[in-house]
């Protein structure tokens, strides 16, 4: 996880989690009110297979549906990327179980830490090795 003190985005207004555009980079948004008080539920993109068929959709997932972990993140921007294309698409090679949420990067705002290093309301960009490929990615609007 790369640690930062700052971040600057473009924003749009809008309610829901939704794709877009930014200076020709493709991003995943997750709009979410300003204050920092963690929901139970939250907005996901999930793909399922089903008779060899992928399909994609907004999911409402619990915080207590992620994997136990030191950090939870709420989720502001991830990348729509290649892998990410090929996840959805069903590329084995990339993503070897589904129902899965890809989004092979996230950059966000720390809403809890059990690790002294990183403080609640940092922001942070998280990518790495597996994330978004065979683990939860960030096309969701909390990731641990």
């Amino acid at each position: 996880m790369l640690r930062h003190s700052r971040f600057f985005f473009i924003a749009i207004q809008s309610e829901q989690v939704c794709p877009g555009q930014c200076l020709g980079i493709t991003y995943w948004k997750s709009f979410m009110k300003e204050d920092w008080k963690m929901k139970e539920t939250f907005k996901a993109f999930v793909v399922r297979e089903q008779d060899g068929e992928f399909t994609g959709a907004l999911e409402t997932k619990h915080i207590a549906d992620l994997p136990e972990g030191e950090v939870l993140i709420r989720v502001d921007y991830s990348c729509i990327n290649y892998k990410d294309a090929l996840s959805v698409s069903g590329n084995h090679g990339v993503t070897k179980e589904y129902p899965h949420t890809p989004g092979v990067d996230a950059a966000g705002h720390i809403v809890t830490s059990t690790d002294p290093r990183f403080q609640e309301g940092e922001a942070v960009v998280v990518n790495g090795f597996d994330f978004g490929m065979n683990t939860s990615g960030g096309f969701q609007e909390y990731i641990r």
